[in-house]
């Protein structure tokens, strides 16, 4: 992605372009480089030139209403990524060759969600073997300056709006986005690391049913659920999830969510109007998300429950409640009048949506 336009001052450590603003930020840091014109295409309409950029000589600073101002010989910032992709086999199971991708994405904070996701997706693009029926198994981090990098996984497939290979780009574009856009601290991104590896069917699944293994248990017991998951054009199979009841469970009805890793996020996570949060506590949250290729099983307790910061507190005694009620008031935190256990979970080998919700008596 690049701009171009005629030169208009220059000196040995600086030069002025355009005599019009290409974004009008003000202060920037993008790289700067010459360029070769290859042709000029005249219209009274639209004339423009073809131009291919050729060496970074150093980094636009300003982009102002009159003007571009840049430097010669300061470098930009920009953020290194690396993106591993990883062909499905080949005829006869042989393995394609792995592609890693070395780039860089400038660092400014109106363009660079857009650059990141567009630089993602033709990474995916590159891969040769790219086809509508492709899913993609992505991990990788976001590494930050001064904070735990932001993990990224999920088993990307194709869905009614968008291919796999969409979808995978739009997943790190909502956890860098999340990150990048924080409204009260500017991340300093030091890379961006990806491995993506892609896997020639439709790896989506539906949570078709689910059973437990008893209708009634006591706390501390051990129960069983089953759970019917539907791939997709395929045969339906079964997964199965031990979950052990917590010892201090209230006794009476019990809610059972069996459900996709977005259902237990949604459970465990405020809902409604959000106010400003720091970006440790946002990368903290970002690094709670579920898994989507995983069954979970969810308990349901009577006791209280607070989301406060985005992070759920279960089992909030009524003292303790009634003095977060100022704070629900003010729309800072949820309470909920049950407490959300995670019990267990087990890997589906799919893309999972869906949840069932079942009922359990405790004794």
């Amino acid at each position: 992605m690049a701009g171009t336009c005629t030169v208009t001052y220059v000196d040995p450590t600086r030069l002025l372009a355009c005599g019009h603003p290409i974004t009008q930020y003000g202060p920037v840091d993008m790289p700067m480089t010459k360029a070769t014109v290859l042709a000029s295409l005249a219209s009274p309409l639209n004339a423009f030139k073809i131009i291919n950029t050729t060496e970074t000589v150093g980094a636009f600073t300003e982009d102002r209403a009159s003007a571009i101002m840049g430097r010669f010989g300061v470098e930009a910032r920009m953020i290194p990524v690396v993106v591993e992709v990883v062909p499905p086999p080949m005829d006869k199971g042989v393995q394609a060759k792995t592609r890693t991708l070395h780039f860089e994405v400038l660092d400014n904070r109106q363009l660079t969600p857009s650059a990141m996701v567009v630089s993602v997706y033709q990474s995916l693009q590159t891969n040769n073997t790219a086809a509508e029926e492709l899913s993609y198994r992505l991990s990788g981090e976001i590494e930050l300056k001064g904070l735990p990098p932001v993990a990224m996984q999920g088993l990307m497939t194709q869905n009614e709006l968008n291919p796999a290979t969409i979808n995978a780009a739009l997943l790190v574009n909502d956890r860098f986005s999340k990150v990048y856009g924080n409204a009260l601290d500017q991340p300093v991104v030091t890379g961006v690391r990806l491995r993506v590896e892609a896997i020639p069917a439709r790896m989506s699944a539906v949570l078709e049913s689910a059973r437990l293994s008893r209708m009634e248990a006591r706390a501390g017991d051990e129960i069983e659920v089953e759970a019917v998951v539907h791939p997709y054009q395929a045969e339906a199979r079964m997964v199965r999830v031990k979950v052990r009841l917590p010892e201090d469970v209230s006794a009476g009805s019990m809610r059972v969510v069996v459900s996709d890793g977005a259902t237990v996020d949604k459970l465990t996570t405020k809902t409604g109007a959000e106010r400003s949060v720091g970006l440790a506590d946002t990368v903290a949250a970002l690094n709670r998300i579920h898994e989507n290729d995983r069954v979970y099983v969810t308990l349901l307790n009577h006791s209280a429950q607070v989301v406060l910061e985005g992070e759920a507190l279960p089992e909030v005694p009524l003292s303790m409640a009634n003095i977060f009620e100022p704070l629900k008031e003010a729309q800072k935190m949820q309470l909920t009048g049950e407490s959300v256990v995670s019990a267990g979970s087990v890997e589906a080998g799919y893309a999972v949506s869906g949840y069932q919700v079942l009922n359990l008596v405790v004794r």
